[in-house]
Protein backbone atom coordinates (compact mmCIF):
# COMPACT_ATOMS: atom_id res chain seq x y z
CA UNK A 1 0.00 0.00 0.00
CA UNK A 2 1.07 3.36 -0.78
CA UNK A 3 1.22 4.35 2.73
CA UNK A 4 3.69 1.85 3.65
CA UNK A 5 5.87 2.73 1.77
CA UNK A 6 5.82 6.34 3.08
CA UNK A 7 5.46 5.43 6.63
CA UNK A 8 5.17 1.86 7.61
CA UNK A 9 3.79 3.08 11.09
CA UNK A 10 1.03 4.32 9.19
CA UNK A 11 -0.20 0.76 8.15
CA UNK A 12 -1.40 -0.15 11.79
CA UNK A 13 -3.51 3.25 12.32
CA UNK A 14 -6.98 3.66 12.00
CA UNK A 15 -8.09 5.21 8.40
CA UNK A 16 -10.65 6.53 6.36
CA UNK A 17 -10.11 6.05 2.78
CA UNK A 18 -11.88 9.31 0.05
CA UNK A 19 -12.37 9.26 -3.22
CA UNK A 20 -12.47 12.99 -4.52
CA UNK A 21 -13.58 15.02 -6.94
CA UNK A 22 -16.91 13.30 -7.79
CA UNK A 23 -18.11 16.57 -9.44
CA UNK A 24 -15.54 15.42 -12.23
CA UNK A 25 -17.26 13.01 -14.80
CA UNK A 26 -13.56 10.86 -15.17
CA UNK A 27 -13.85 10.41 -11.53
CA UNK A 28 -17.30 9.33 -11.66
CA UNK A 29 -16.47 6.80 -13.92
CA UNK A 30 -13.82 5.55 -12.01
CA UNK A 31 -15.56 5.36 -8.81
CA UNK A 32 -16.63 1.90 -9.28
CA UNK A 33 -13.20 0.40 -9.92
CA UNK A 34 -11.57 2.00 -7.16
CA UNK A 35 -14.55 1.19 -4.95
CA UNK A 36 -14.69 -2.81 -5.68
CA UNK A 37 -10.61 -2.96 -5.49
CA UNK A 38 -10.90 -1.84 -2.01
CA UNK A 39 -13.40 -3.72 -0.79
CA UNK A 40 -12.31 -6.84 -1.77
CA UNK A 41 -8.75 -5.91 0.55
CA UNK A 42 -11.88 -5.33 3.03
CA UNK A 43 -11.62 -1.77 2.99
CA UNK A 44 -14.67 0.24 2.56
CA UNK A 45 -14.26 3.64 0.16
CA UNK A 46 -16.21 7.08 0.77
CA UNK A 47 -16.92 8.95 -2.46
CA UNK A 48 -17.20 13.33 -2.13
CA UNK A 49 -17.06 16.45 -4.08
CA UNK A 50 -15.48 18.63 -1.79
CA UNK A 51 -16.66 21.30 -3.64
CA UNK A 52 -20.24 20.84 -3.14
CA UNK A 53 -19.91 18.99 0.17
CA UNK A 54 -21.01 15.59 -1.41
CA UNK A 55 -20.67 12.99 0.97
CA UNK A 56 -18.12 14.84 3.32
CA UNK A 57 -20.46 14.62 6.13
CA UNK A 58 -20.65 10.61 6.00
CA UNK A 59 -17.03 11.07 6.37
CA UNK A 60 -16.92 12.92 8.98
CA UNK A 61 -19.25 10.72 10.67
CA UNK A 62 -16.88 7.73 9.90
CA UNK A 63 -14.15 9.99 11.42
CA UNK A 64 -15.61 10.21 14.58
CA UNK A 65 -16.83 6.67 15.03
CA UNK A 66 -13.35 5.60 14.11
CA UNK A 67 -11.80 7.98 17.15
CA UNK A 68 -14.41 7.22 19.33
CA UNK A 69 -13.51 3.43 18.77
CA UNK A 70 -9.90 4.17 18.76
CA UNK A 71 -10.00 6.08 22.57
CA UNK A 72 -12.28 3.10 23.71
CA UNK A 73 -9.68 0.79 22.94
CA UNK A 74 -6.75 3.21 24.13
CA UNK A 75 -9.00 3.41 27.47
CA UNK A 76 -9.12 -0.52 27.72
CA UNK A 77 -5.40 -1.10 26.76
CA UNK A 78 -4.41 1.60 29.44
CA UNK A 79 -6.88 0.10 31.83
CA UNK A 80 -5.60 -3.13 31.43
CA UNK A 81 -2.05 -1.51 31.96
CA UNK A 82 -2.25 0.56 35.00
CA UNK A 83 -4.52 -2.87 36.79
CA UNK A 84 -1.36 -5.18 35.90
CA UNK A 85 0.94 -1.97 37.25
CA UNK A 86 -1.33 -1.65 40.45
CA UNK A 87 -1.17 -5.05 41.41
CA UNK A 88 2.50 -5.15 40.66
CA UNK A 89 3.05 -2.45 42.70
CA UNK A 90 1.58 -3.98 45.68
CA UNK A 91 3.02 -6.95 45.34
CA UNK A 92 0.48 -9.10 44.56
CA UNK A 93 1.32 -10.28 41.09
CA UNK A 94 -1.29 -12.19 38.70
Amino acid sequence: MELELFSPSLVDKPYVVVFNKMDLPEASERWSTFREKLQSEGIEPFCISAISRQGTQDVIHAAYKLLQKERQRMKETEGAYLSSQFSYSCGQPQ
